[in-house]
Order: structure tokens, then sequence, then C-alpha cells
């Protein structure tokens, strides 16, 4: 609470998937749009997994998310993901930052915090984040 007995907290919308099993949430508002796809192995377009340094190669990408993220520059980023499962307004309150042991791994891979939501754990992530500290060129949407 602040000097006038309001809460400092404010809430965030956030999408909320899954990849390989494990649950994320993104600031909504860096999701530009969804579409389903039927994804190829080398098709080109990172998968969320493996951009965080994961090996995903025993999982099934068919019928995948692509994700078009905004980005500081032009052009907008692709990345795959599982399911899409909800969108929903948190308060911030509710967000709880990596301890100290595990921040800086988790920063390194676009994890900023954690919230607990339907008896499980549900990782945040900051896209612009992953992908500046990758620096991975195909995931550019190029123009399309």
């Amino acid at each position: 609470m602040n000097d006038r007995g309001t809460s400092r907290h404010s809430d965030i919308t956030l999408l909320f998937f899954s990849a390989g099993g494990v649950r994320f949430a993104v600031d909504a508002d860096q999701v530009t749009r969804s579409v389903t796809i039927s994804v190829e192995p080398n098709d080109g377009v990172p998968r969320l997994l493996t951009l965080m340094g994961c090996d995903d190669r025993l999982i099934d990408h068919h019928n995948s998310i692509m994700l078009n993220v905004k980005s500081n520059d032009s052009k907008p980023y692709r990345i795959i993901v599982d399911v899409l499962e909800d969108m929903a307004e948190i308060s911030t309150a509710h967000i709880h930052p990596f301890p100290p042991l595990v921040e800086s791994f988790a920063l390194q891979r676009g994890m900023w915090g954690v919230i607990e939501r339907d008896g499980g754990l549900v990782l945040l992530l900051d896209f612009e984040r992953l992908m500046g500290n990758k620096g991975h060129e195909t995931a550019h949407d190029g123009g399309a």
C-alpha cells in the first residue's frame, strides 16, 4: 500500500500457452496474432523450447501454434508453441521473482517471473529478452 491507502500493484494481461508440457505466459501486448499450423521439422521457424536452449526433437509439433511477436525493430518474430490455453488479466501482486540462485539462468532464457495458476506454476516470458539473447534471424517474419 502507498501513503494514500491504495495498492501499488497493477494488472497485466497475459497470454497463456504451453510448449513441451511446460506452461508459460507472456504479456499479451507482445503478440500480434496466432495461427494454427502444421509444422515441418526444418521450416525455419524456431520452436520456443529450442530458443530457450532445450532439446525438443521428440515433441510432435504438428498442429502447433505460430505466434507473431512484436519486436523493438520493425519486423515481428515468429515462434512456435504447442497449445494456446487462455488470456487473462492478472494482478502483478501475484507475480513472484525467481530466487537469486536461479535468477541469472532464468533471465538468460527470457524468463522473468512465475505465478501459481490452476494448481501449477506458470513461467513468465519476455519474448524480446529471449530473442535479444539468442539473436535468431530465422525468427523474423520477413515481412509476410
